[in-house]
C-alpha cells in the first residue's frame, strides 16, 4: 500500500519587533514544545488507516491561500469585516495525529473587506496604529498551540479542540480554539467556526467601555475571528 506521510516543521518565531524591545516578550521564545498525546490513531479526518503507514514529509501553509478572519462591532450594531495573512508556520501531524502547530501573524497585512477607497483606507490606517495593533512597533503575531483534546462527538464537524498562546503587542494569552483538521486532496484543511477573542487582553483598549467611553462610541471588545489555513501535500 502506498504510503503518506504528512510533518508540517514548525519554527517558533519571535516578533521582529520584541527583538528591539527588550521589555517585550514572545511566545514560544525560550520554550521547547512537547507532543501531545491523542488517544487514537489517524484523528486527522480523511488519513484514516493510512496513518500507521506514514513517514515523514516537511510542509508549509499556503501564504496566499491561508487567513484569518475578523469581525469587529460597535455598540451601535454597526461592523466591519476583514482578513489578516499569515508569515509563515506549519502543523505536526505524526501518524495521522496532530500533535504541535504555530504560525506567525503577519499584522500588517491587515485588511477591510466591506469598505471602499478613502473609507477603506482611513480604517486600515487606523486599525496598524497605536490606537489598536501599532503594528510600526509590533508588526507580527504569533500564536502557538499548547494542548490538544479530541471531542466526544467528532460527528459536530469538531476534529480537535486545541488551546494556545496567542501573543500580540507582545503580550501572550491563552485562547480556545475548536479546529476542523482534514486531508482534501492534494491538501491538510485547517478550518475552525467563528470564535471570540477579548482585544483588551492584549491591551487594546480605543474605546472601550473599560475606559469610560460614552456608551453610544462603545466599540465592543469582543472580536470574532475564522482561521481558513492550507497546507499542500503530497504522497511519497
Amino acid at each position: 500500500m502506498k504510503k503518506l506521510s504528512i510533518l508540517l516543521s514548525l519554527t517558533l518565531l519571535v516578533f521582529a519587533a520584541c527583538k528591539n524591545d527588550p521589555a517585550s516578550t514572545s511566545a514560544g521564545e525560550g520554550k521547547t514544545l512537547e507532543e501531545v498525546t491523542t488517544p487514537k490513531e489517524g484523528n486527522v479526518k480523511g488519513i484514516g488507516t493510512l496513518a500507521a503507514q506514514q513517514e515523514y514529509m516537511n510542509l508549509s501553509p499556503s501564504i496566499e491561500k491561508s487567513y484569518i478572519q475578523w469581525t469587529g462591532s460597535s455598540a451601535s450594531g454597526s461592523s466591519h469585516t476583514g482578513t489578516i495573512k499569515l508569515l509563515d508556520g506549519g502543523f505536526h501531524i505524526i501518524r495521522g495525529n496532530l500533535k504541535q502547530g504555530s504560525f506567525t501573524i503577519n499584522m500588517g497585512s491587515i485588511t477591510v473587506n466591506d469598505l471602499s477607497g478613502s473609507d477603506k483606507a482611513d480604517l486600515e490606517g487606523h486599525l496598524k496604529g497605536s490606537d489598536f495593533f501599532d503594528i510600526s512597533k509590533f508588526p507580527t503575531g504569533q500564536f502557538v498551540i499548547t494542548g490538544i483534546t479530541l471531542p466526544e462527538s467528532p460527528d459536530s464537524g469538531i476534529t480537535h479542540n486545541i488551546k494556545g498562546e496567542l501573543t500580540m503587542k507582545g503580550i501572550a494569552k491563552e485562547i480556545p480554539i475548536p479546529l476542523h483538521v482534514e486531508l482534501q486532496g492534494d491538501n491538510v484543511m485547517v478550518t475552525s467556526p467563528e470564535f471570540t477573542i477579548n482585544r483588551t487582553d492584549w491591551d487594546i483598549k480605543y474605546k472601550s467601555g473599560l475606559i469610560g467611553t460614552v456608551k453610544d462610541k462603545i466599540i465592543n471588545d469582543e472580536i470574532k475571528l475564522k482561521i481558513n489555513v492550507v497546507v499542500p501535500v503530497s504522497a511519497g
